[in-house]
């Protein structure tokens, strides 16, 4: 009996445990029994929203020119920032002190700061504030004090943005390779040259087009090194260094201490970043001096290594490093001040904008020193422009008159210490040239400039022609369809730079790479059939190698 009474009880406990099964995966069945109710589902995690971006140029160009602007009699521009509040007549008032503000100088620096120079912001700290600051004194302490927050950049840029279609900018250009940027009305050929050196017609203090991508990630990137390594705010990092190579995190030799451009004790890089920061201070211009992050990324010489970080860091962030607004989405590139460098022979500018970090979940203001080629400008140069400048060089070279006449009716060169006496074709920013100084040694560089800048014209016409008569194409059909033009220049800026030295002078090393360059040039214009057709390397993009490398800058 004990044992069938056993029997009994083993099959009902393992009929309920068959139950609870049962009622855990579809409910009662069989017996009916109190199944317990199953544990309800952890929800996943949802995904973090993404950051609004307010600094693109898709932001700029919905709020549209009337947003910080106001336009004046005759159709000229005023700059004035955030209206609310204001009586039109109040705008049309600072808007017409914006206009016709001097440019301000260390002899003659900003008093009253018109609301281009400064422009109005109802709520600066709408964006937060930036990084946080070692507490008590440190190297910089007065400039972070009077810095512009995220917001008030942001502002600024898409004010100065629309201000500079409306007025044009006038570029600055070291004389030996600066006339390679308007040696021809051809917009082909230029857009040509640009490819092989970089970004045509910058001009310190102009807002210029920039990967949003990329500067976000060498945002990312310069943060996480100050954190790792404990940095004080004004050190330079290097963005591409390893994280294992601790002394190459700063730039420059010697310790972090000299890299901190903040510092009296700074030197290279670092002291030459502070002298200009300095300046802009002497001008009155102190707000723009101080950002929450300072970084470098530029191509590095010396080690194929070296010189592949750089090329690598950009393709990661789905950029390229000959940058083109036009080429990608307007959500996708962001607007920087084109603070210095501009004129510098050897192709690195400053830039500072404000920018999304999200290593520090926050919106920052950096300052970058990188490749020209990456900072595209908000308008290119028109045939007559170009003309004319081509002209006025010219005329300074063999043009009728003494050195001395010329030289006041050509106006070429930049004054700096007197903005205003500046004209429309005042694009050689070189101290070494003036009227105080020997003329011939300035026209002897300027006609060096202008027989090497139209040698690499001739030799481009020379392959373009080769190629177009290869696929019995109508070249001067194809220069004048603009649609037609941008086809061509797309594939002419996936050849990348070249290996063309970025060098004063026209020697033999530019000449050589320029010959390389052209040759990677000809060869993916032939294989790709893009100036026969519209068609492009879409169908067929495995059949180009070329031998194009990165050039050090």
């Amino acid at each position: 009996l004990s044992r069938s009474f056993e029997g009994i009880r083993t099959t009902v406990v393992a009929v309920n445990i068959m139950d609870r099964i049962r009622g855990w995966f579809g409910g009662k069945r069989g017996v009916d029994t109190e199944a317990p109710t199953p544990p309800p589902k952890r929800k996943a995690k949802e995904a973090p929203k993404p950051a609004e971006r307010h600094n693109t140029l898709a932001a700029c160009v919905a709020k549209g020119p009337d947003a910080y602007t106001v336009t004046l009699e005759n159709g000229t521009i005023g700059g004035v920032g955030e209206k609310g509040g204001l009586s039109d007549e109040k705008l049309r008032q600072e808007a017409t002190r914006s206009r016709d503000a001097p440019v301000p100088t260390t002899k003659s620096p900003v008093v009253d700061a018109s609301w281009e120079q400064q422009p109005r912001v109802l709520n600066p700290a709408l964006l937060g504030e930036g990084l946080p600051v070692p507490e008590g004194t440190f190297a910089g302490k007065k400039w972070y004090e009077n810095r512009w927050l995220p917001w008030q950049w942001t502002i600024y840029l898409q004010m100065m943005y629309w201000v500079q279609k409306a007025r044009g900018v006038v570029p600055q250009c070291c004389l030996c390779l600066g006339f390679i940027s308007f040696c021809t009305a051809d917009a082909l050929v230029r857009s040509v040259l640009r490819c092989a050196f970089g970004t045509p017609f910058l001009s310190n203090n102009s807002v210029v087009r920039v990967d949003r991508r990329l500067m976000e990630a060498a945002a990312d990137r310069a943060w996480e090194m100050r954190k790792k390594f404990d940095l004080r705010p004004g050190v330079i990092v290097n963005v591409t260094t390893p994280e294992t190579a601790e002394k190459g995190v700063w730039v420059g030799e010697g310790g972090a201490g000299k890299a901190d451009c903040y510092s009296s004790y700074c030197t290279g890089e670092a002291k030459h970043t502070r002298n200009h920061l300095k300046s802009l201070q002497s001008k009155g211009l102190g707000g723009m001096v101080y950002t929450d992050l300072i970084a470098s990324l530029q191509r590095e010489g010396g080690t194929d290594e070296k010189s592949a970080r750089f090329g690598n860091f950009v393709k990661e962030c789905g950029a390229s490093e000959i940058f083109c607004a036009d080429d990608v989405d307007a959500e996708d590139v962001s607007l920087a001040l084109c603070d210095d460098g501009a004129a510098g022979d050897d192709g690195v500018v400053q830039l500072v904008l404000p920018v999304w970090c999200s290593a520090a979940g926050m919106e920052v203001t950096m300052r970058l020193t990188t490749c020209r080629g990456l900072a595209d400008t908000v308008e290119e140069p028109d045939a007559e422009y170009c003309e004319r400048m081509c002209a006025a060089v010219d005329d300074m070279i063999g043009g009728r008159g003494s050195l001395a006449d010329r030289y006041r009716r050509t106006g070429l060169i930049y004054n700096e210490k007197d903005p205003s006496s500046n004209g429309e074709l005042s694009w050689i920013l070189a101290a070494s040239y003036s009227s105080k100084k020997d003329m011939g040694a300035y026209v002897i560089a300027l006609n060096r400039a202008r027989n090497g800048s139209r040698a690499l014209v001739e030799q481009t016409n020379a392959a373009l022609e080769e190629v177009a008569a290869v696929q019995g194409t109508n070249l001067e059909a194809l220069r004048a369809d603009a649609r037609k033009r941008e086809i061509v220049v797309k594939e002419v800026r996936r050849v990348g730079f070249g290996n063309v030295p970025k060098q004063a002078g026209f020697g033999k090393d530019l000449k050589r790479g320029f010959k390389r360059f052209l040759g990677d040039v000809t060869k993916r214009l032939r294989l790709t059939g893009c100036m026969g057709s519209a068609n492009t390397t879409a169908h067929h993009p495995q059949i180009f190698t070329g031998t194009a490398g990165t050039a050090p800058m």
